[in-house]
């Protein structure tokens, strides 16, 4: 599946659609502060929150989206960007049917229901079947096998090869969308720009990651003469206490602490996705409910130690009750 297949533009007047993604982005925005404000339940992290971790703070989540208001006309991303297009997110292979006399040509793609239609820069993203969560190598580098690679053993040169294979494979798309898509391409390189995150983690607020968008605006801040300023921008509208400067870092680390932690219980659990909630296949539910219940006490066991008290709290911080 190329990139040039997964974006279906729609025409529509540039200044016109400049407008309105600002005013996508605040209604996202303001949408977030809305559930924040109207929640009838007690917060939840994405992480797991033990003792002295980070809390879900509801005045933080509304403060970033108020600091977020107050910039969004000033980060957006190019106009090649802004394209509304149609985007399937969940391309892996169970969702895509090739011809089989002819595997390379695609008859069928499945799971529509959350396909909609927004921005491009909202949009792209690499397709799910490339699967690839390792390092990202930058401009023309060529993935490679590591230097060390003959004094690897057997298992360390297995997993150098399926890096390599997973590189290549992440790489070619990355060129071949710059040959063959240039407004996706340019919308891929726009996210990982500090505005580009910001933007992505606006609508993710009510969930989780109030401490890192904050530092993110931070940071924003501090650039803000050198991004903005420099391009006829007017000044930084945002302001921060020495207070906040100081605890941001700390918030951000024990955020940060319990989303590991999570991914920790999850991979051991056999890779369950984040904000698994229980349910299994028939088949599989007398194996992994055993297995929940040993990584729940290796989990404990691990933090505690021997102090009960701790036990205690860890046990009530696991998250699969």
């Amino acid at each position: 599946m190329h990139s040039f297949l997964l974006a279906l533009p729609f025409e529509s007047n540039g200044d016109i659609l400049g407008n309105t993604v600002k005013e996508y982005l605040a209604a996202i925005c303001e949408r977030e502060m809305k559930a924040v404000q109207n929640l009838d339940r007690p917060l939840r992290s994405e992480g797991i929150v033990g003792p002295g971790g980070y809390q879900p703070n509801r005045a933080l989540k509304l403060s970033v989206c108020r600091d977020f208001l107050k910039v969004v006309n000033h980060i957006l991303p190019p106009e090649a960007c802004l394209t509304p297009v149609l985007w399937h997110k969940d391309l892996h292979l169970d969702n895509i049917f090739v011809n089989p006399e002819k595997p390379t040509e695609i008859v069928g793609l499945i799971d529509w229901q959350n396909v909609h239609v927004s921005p491009l820069f909202d949009q792209v993203t690499h397709p799910a079947f490339l699967d690839y969560k390792g390092p990202k190598l930058e401009g023309l580098k060529t993935p490679c096998l590591p230097e060390n690679f003959e004094e690897l053993d057997e298992i360390a040169k297995k997993h150098a090869k399926e890096l390599l294979v997973a590189q290549t494979l992440y790489k070619y798309y990355d060129l071949y969308s710059a040959s063959m898509n240039v407004p996706a391409y340019h919308a891929l390189r726009y996210q990982e720009t500090l505005q580009g995150e910001i933007i992505t983690l606006i609508g993710m607020i009510l969930n989780d990651g109030e401490p890192a968008l904050q530092g993110l605006l931070m940071k924003l801040s501090n650039k803000w003469d050198q991004l903005i300023c420099s391009k006829g921008g007017p000044p930084c509208p945002l302001q921060y206490s020495a207070e906040e400067i100081d605890r941001q870092p700390e918030l951000e680390a024990k955020w940060a602490e319990g989303i590991a932690l999570m991914d920790d219980v999850l991979e051991s659990l056999g890779g369950a996705i984040r904000g698994w909630d229980g349910w299994v296949s028939h088949e599989d539910y007398e194996a992994l409910q055993q297995k929940l219940e040993l990584v729940r006490k290796q989990f404990i066991e691990h933090l505690a130690g021997d102090d009960k008290e701790a036990a205690k709290a860890w046990a009530r911080a696991w998250p699969f009750q």
